[in-house]
């Protein structure tokens, strides 16, 4: 992929076709952290199902060549309660001159999925790629989801949805899905421009993620990739037609 079609300028997704369903999501920061708590009340509203909520980190690592930690350190301002944030990493200085990078953030609601936008600057003096890693979406305590074999977690490849466990091809979208067979819900992520999909089928964590891809930035340079979190009870017919409603071909 060109440079140029990595480094992106700041696009408003103010404007992006609301979901035209009355359901909706709800998000919520998790204080010092760069991380949301995202909320279906339909998900929640029987006792035997929706014992927890997805936690979405962005990003789960700063790093620096083979090192690496969560960020915390992370300033939120709440733009509309519930449903609109934006972030800023604010850590002590040591911490930005170890991890020379920065990042800002902005998601928000529309319907049963949240759009996000993410920037990363390097602000070190040398190249880098990757000083802002992983987007990981986490099931963790929520047992409807939980998928050990990889059965119900779904890529795109050879034109069609393929469980992990069967799936030998290159994924061919940024878009992984987790199916859960007892409520009919799924929980997805896409990030544009990515490096690549996976995640963690162990019970804790249980997360999928899709990963930023965000080229070489030079000393000083940042760019901004976009992606949305999928949360609802439907299909992965469904999923794919909001995808591509999103994304384009």
């Amino acid at each position: 992929m060109e440079a140029g079609l990595r480094l992106l300028n700041h696009r408003s997704i103010l404007t992006v076709m609301t979901d035209p369903t009355s359901e909706r999501v709800y998000i919520s920061p998790v204080a010092y952290r760069a991380q949301v708590t995202i909320t279906n009340p339909d998900f929640i509203n029987s006792p035997d199902i929706g014992m927890g909520s997805p936690i979405f980190r962005i990003p789960e690592f700063v790093r620096r060549d083979k090192a690496r930690r969560p960020p915390g350190y992370t300033k939120w301002e709440i733009v509309q309660p519930d449903t609109e944030l934006r972030y800023q990493w604010a850590p002590p200085e040591k911490i930005k001159k170890e991890f020379p990078s920065d990042f800002r953030g902005y998601l928000k609601v529309e319907g049963t999925q949240v759009r996000y936008e993410i920037t990363y600057k390097n602000i070190g003096d040398e190249p880098a790629s990757d000083g802002v890693s992983l987007f990981c979406l986490q099931a963790g305590t929520m047992r409807e989801f939980h998928d050990l074999e990889q059965v119900n977690t779904f890529v795109w490849a050879n034109d069609r949805f393929v469980s992990l466990s069967e799936n030998r091809q290159p994924t061919t979208r940024n878009l992984i899905v987790k199916r859960s067979a007892e409520t009919g819900f799924v929980l997805a992520v896409a990030t544009e421009p990515s490096s690549g999909v996976g995640g963690n089928p162990n019970i804790w964590p249980s997360c999928i993620h899709s990963n930023p891809d965000w080229g070489t930035l030079q000393p000083g340079e940042e760019a901004t990739v976009h992606g949305a979190v999928y949360f609802f009870r439907g299909s992965l017919d469904d999923l794919m037609e909001r995808y591509l409603r999103d994304f384009g071909t």
